[in-house]
């Protein structure tokens, strides 16, 4: 048969198959129905039905929790993540008003009059030109503004906190499921 076999299987009277190598060539091996065997030499084992080498070994392999909570993490993780990353990269500013800022302060004590009046006519009719008629000023503008910045950055933080999540569950499903970290029930002493 295959000279290139390790291991054969040596048919007892009892119906069942006894799984022998190479190594057991000439010794004596019994079998579960009691019969003890003497097994041949390692040419008279070559003569017997040859064990597929890798059958023993191979085991079937299948989608099981870790594959899935890697896949989920990371389908959390990057879209989140990738959106939190934008929205950091595309902040809006904090105040582009300027209302109530210690530099616009500084400028307007040191005006005259005219200036600040002036000044006062061209805001105002800039601020009329380019306002929403529901918004009447531009404190009210501002306070709009804060809010709507303010919530950016409250959906910019659940991104990126969804995104680390998403990566947690990415590296605890291999973490916890591989196959070296089963934990084996305490037995009782008694």
């Amino acid at each position: 048969m295959s000279a290139m076999s390790e291991k054969y299987f040596l048919p007892c009277s009892c119906g069942e198959k006894l799984l022998v190598s190479r190594a057991q060539a000439g010794l004596t091996i019994t079998c579960t129905c009691g019969l003890k065997w003497e097994l041949p030499t390692q040419r008279g084992l070559e003569e017997l039905e040859p064990a597929e080498p890798d059958v023993q070994r191979v085991r079937k392999r299948s989608w099981g929790p870790a594959q899935a909570l890697l896949t989920l993490g990371i389908l959390i993780a990057i879209p989140s993540g990738g959106w939190a990353a934008l929205r950091f990269y595309a902040s809006p500013e904090a105040n582009p008003y300027n209302i109530n800022s210690n530099v616009n302060r500084a400028i307007f004590d040191r005006m005259t009059i005219t200036q600040t009046f002036e000044y006062w006519d061209l805001a105002r009719h800039d601020i009329e030109a380019d306002t929403d008629p529901q918004v009447e000023s531009i404190g009210e503008m501002a306070d709009e503004y804060q809010f709507n910045y303010r919530d950016y950055w409250r959906w910019t933080w659940f991104f990126a906190a969804l995104a680390v999540a998403g990566l947690l569950l990415a590296i605890s499903g291999p973490l916890f499921f591989s196959p070296g970290t089963r934990r084996r029930a305490p037995q009782r002493r008694g």
